[in-house]
């Protein structure tokens, strides 16, 4: 059985003028391939931190309910490993394992 996936993603501050808390973490989709997504959080000055951290999770969270998006354990362990060995053939990458 596979293991159960979360994701708290991370955050970073970004704007030269008004700082704001960017969320960002990598969904995995029902092809089985990973994207990079974000979201605006606030303002800096109306947030702290740990506030955008517990924010981004929240969404995080409500985003993985939407159809298309696979958050846990949904996505078959076949459907991942064929993915990491299709990248592995490309790289000419053995897992970083000599053979």
């Amino acid at each position: 059985m596979p293991r159960e996936r979360h994701q708290k993603g991370w955050i970073v501050v970004s704007g030269r003028t008004e700082k704001k808390w960017i969320g960002h973490w990598m969904p995995w989709r029902a092809d089985g391939t990973r994207t990079h997504e974000r979201v605006v959080l606030g303002l800096k000055s109306k947030l702290t931190k740990w506030e955008a951290q517990d924010k981004l999770r929240a969404h995080i969270a409500e985003q993985e309910k939407r159809p298309g998006i696979r958050g846990g354990s949904s996505i078959p362990l076949g459907i991942r490993s064929s993915r990491k060995a299709e990248i592995h053939l490309i790289s000419g990458s053995a897992g970083g394992r000599r053979l």
